[in-house]
């Protein structure tokens, strides 16, 4: 059988309009139209419930605001003034712990953590973490797990919010990680929020729509909570999620 070339696709067979496939734009600049799992909880937010008042979007229920503010910061972010922050509106942190190097493998901390923490306690601000992972194999991640987890003992860190894991590398240089298969990704995440859901804490899972659509088995994943990072007017994350970085 054959079809024209001009003949426009119907909505049932336009992927723009059929509502089971999902854009994602890949590395190079190029956009891809993939097919939306059935089988995993769907993004159930009612899209006229977001409203953005700059600097903050917010979410509303029956004219009744049920979403908090928070901000990422890093040493990236150089000096903040967490009270201000506080005074303007933001309810949470979440302050960057550490990293392993992208080709190094090494540990370390992010050089502003203590200050930031100190600062945004002592702010009264709710505090979550996120750590940026390049682990190879579930060892390592396991390594990662435990510098957080002794990071905050050893220094008496105090947290109400979730501790993320993060694999988004900044930069464009080569990592350690670009070669690892969907599976073994999976696990090592699941085995460093394991980690932390077994020492008390709310572990959760950071990445842009399309790191978790292409690199990591979201079936596998079902039961932890996950933040999304989409800068774009609405999210178009097909998938349940919980938090939502919407700006850099």
């Amino acid at each position: 059988s054959s079809v024209s070339a001009s003949a426009a696709p119907s909505e049932e067979t336009d992927p723009a309009k059929d509502g089971k496939h999902t854009l994602i734009t890949h590395k190079n600049g190029t956009e891809e139209w993939v097919e939306i799992n059935p089988y995993l909880d769907k993004n159930i937010y009612d899209n006229a419930g977001f409203v953005y008042k700059t600097p903050f979007m917010c979410y509303y229920e029956n004219n009744t605001k049920v979403s908090c503010v928070g901000a990422f910061i890093s040493k990236n972010d150089d000096y903040v003034d967490f009270s201000e922050l506080k005074k303007s509106g933001v309810d949470f942190v979440v302050l960057k712990l550490g990293q392993r190097g992208y080709s190094s493998g090494d540990l370390s901390l992010d050089e502003n953590f203590l200050d930031n923490y100190k600062r945004a306690y002592d702010a009264g601000l709710d505090i979550g973490l996120y750590f940026v992972s390049a682990a190879t194999s579930t060892e390592e991640a396991m390594e990662e797990a435990d510098y957080v987890l002794n990071t905050i003992s050893e220094n008496s860190v105090s947290v109400n919010y979730p501790i993320m894991l993060s694999s988004e590398k900044s930069g464009s240089g080569k990592s350690r990680t670009d070669e690892l298969e969907k599976i073994p990704r999976t696990n090592a995440a699941l085995t460093f929020m394991k980690a932390i859901e077994k020492a008390g804490y709310y572990p959760m899972f950071y990445g842009t729509k399309e790191t978790l659509i292409q690199k990591y088995s979201l079936g596998s994943m079902i039961g932890y909570e996950i933040c999304i990072s989409e800068t774009a007017d609405l999210p178009t994350y097909p998938y349940s999620f919980n938090m939502w970085e919407y700006d850099q």
